[in-house]
């Protein structure tokens, strides 16, 4: 390891782009060297794996401080010449989740990450946040799903989400990856709070960039639900209220939205779908 960081937060001054390096709170040091002396962050040791691609493998665990942990590590670095004197994708990540965090979002924490290199070339990484306790993610209110009924609950849900979009969009951010599973949320008494998770796609760009791609976020939320006109606009203007930078009237963010969302295969296949349904019942 060339180079090392225990800070109280992590900033853009840290990540390597030509050796290795990694960065860890000063508050979870003591666990990550526990952690990491046992098999806890390998893949197939201890822990609990929740999630995994052919490249990345995300694992769960318990430090011994009683903290739950969401540990990601890179199996195998495929695209590795796009890292060469380059941030990897891990250390963007890492550094979204704490700028998120300063901009006042409900992120995860985030505990540590790092990567590893060689001769400039990436070999690996990880970054591990706390885990939200107690949440679930936004799929419940997918038709069929657990809560899909419960259209208060999800109203809640989306007011929270729909606000915090127009605090990033104000900041000169776009989402990208806006997909309910990216949300979680959980009840305190009649309150609901929601938990950011995975910001890798998330990006700071020009207001003339963000203008194009704002419809977008929304696009990719709504392509999962078949609400009517009426209920996006709905949602569109709760968002409005919330944007102190706004870069649409509340009629051009329908059409834009509108005229993306219609063209998006996966919302039309959804349609399709749930016609069908409707067809055999």
């Amino acid at each position: 390891m060339n180079q090392e960081y225990i800070t109280s937060a992590f900033d853009a001054s840290m990540p390597r782009q030509v050796s290795s390096w990694r960065w860890i709170r000063s508050d979870f040091a003591e666990d990550f060297a526990a952690l990491q002396a046992g098999d806890a962050l390998v893949e197939n040791g201890s822990s609990e794996k929740i999630w995994q691609t052919t490249q990345k493998f995300v694992l769960k665990m318990q430090a011994p401080s009683g903290r739950v942990i969401v540990y990601k590590s890179y199996r195998m670095v495929k695209e590795w010449l796009k890292s060469i004197f380059r941030l990897s994708p891990l250390a963007r990540e890492a550094l979204n989740y704490q700028q998120l965090l300063d901009m006042g979002l409900p992120m995860a924490q985030l505990l540590a990450a790092g990567d590893i290199r060689s001769c400039f070339i990436l070999k690996g990484g990880f970054l591990a946040t706390e885990y939200a306790q107690n949440t679930s993610d936004g799929r419940d209110f997918y038709r069929g799903a657990n809560h899909a009924a419960d259209t208060a609950l999800r109203d809640a849900f989306i007011r929270n989400v729909f606000a915090d979009l127009a605090k990033m969009h104000d900041h000169g951010w776009i989402h990208r990856g806006s997909t309910p599973a990216n949300f979680l949320y959980r009840l305190k008494g009649d309150t609901l709070e929601t938990v950011w998770i995975d910001v890798a796609t998330c990006r700071q760009v020009s207001r003339f960039t963000q203008k194009h791609l704002i419809p977008e976020d929304f696009v990719n939320f709504f392509r999962f639900f078949d609400f009517t006109p009426e209920q996006r606009k709905g949602y569109e203007a709760l968002y409005l209220e919330h944007a102190t930078h706004n870069l649409f009237s509340p009629q051009t963010l329908f059409e834009a939205v509108e005229r993306k969302l219609l063209a998006n295969p996966k919302y039309q296949r959804l349609l399709e779908r749930y016609k069908n349904e409707q067809g055999r019942s």
